[in-house]
């Protein structure tokens, strides 16, 4: 068991929604991730009304319902809370190998980063540990869930600024050049960067400290195609915009 996990920034999630999945099964060490996980957030200023639990009979419906909200645009990520404990068949092992992919699988399809705080143990008493014990899992669960939030939403404002970037200067398109040549595609002569071009070739160097996307709310996935902030992503009043 490693409880060795590094230097976590300190991040302000105020402008963040998350949503919790948790298991009914083994509810009382459940609960305790839960409590855990609801008060991390509280303390990185994430208001009550930005967090949303909803509850499944076990741990194998989790992935579903956490596909199911990764997919409404509305959370910055998805925690999906669970125990799972040895019994006399290997049914614990198909249960954590089986919700273990299909959680990554879900955060993979829908870019929502989706934390997979599913504790499988050996026994009741390391069961215990990770859950009302001292580790605390629920406490590094939404943790994981507040730095991955903030990382995807940096990246996911990259992937719109790339594909921008490319739909301005698509291969064939015709674009008027101030250089006096007349045409130029992608404005390789240089002479375009200093005409109005809507920031697309003269951009300052990102800040991505903890502090400077805080407040970005929950943002549109990338399509299947391509990414448009003709369409964000539904906000609710309490997330901030850009």
């Amino acid at each position: 068991m490693s409880l060795d996990k590094g230097n976590i920034p300190e991040i302000e999630a105020g402008g963040y929604r998350f949503a919790i999945v948790a298991s009914r099964y083994n509810k009382a060490l459940v609960d305790a991730l839960v409590r855990d996980a609801i008060s991390t957030f509280s303390a990185a200023g994430v208001d009550a009304e930005n967090i949303r639990l909803v509850r499944v009979p076990g741990s194998s419906e989790i992935p579903h319902v956490c596909n199911m909200l990764a997919q409404t645009n509305e959370y910055d990520a998805v925690v999906a809370l669970g125990v799972v404990v040895a019994g006399e068949t290997p049914h614990h092992e198909i249960i954590a190998h089986s919700t273990a992919h299909a959680l990554q699988s879900v955060a993979l399809d829908t870019t929502v980063p989706v934390i997979n705080g599913i504790v499988v143990a050996n026994n009741r008493q390391q069961a215990e540990a990770r859950t009302i014990g001292k580790i605390r899992r629920g406490v590094e669960f939404a943790e994981a869930a507040i730095e991955m939030a903030w990382q995807a939403s940096i990246l996911l404002d990259e992937l719109i600024e790339s594909e921008e970037k490319e739909d301005f200067f698509d291969e064939g398109d015709e674009i008027d050049c101030p250089c006096g040549e007349g045409i130029v595609c992608g404005g390789s002569c240089g002479d375009l960067e200093a005409s109005e071009n809507d920031g697309f070739l003269d951009e300052s160097p990102k800040d991505v400290s903890p502090s400077a996307k805080v407040g970005s709310g929950a943002k549109k996935k990338p399509g299947a195609k391509k990414i448009s902030k003709k369409s964000p992503a539904k906000k609710s009043k309490k997330r901030g915009g850009k």
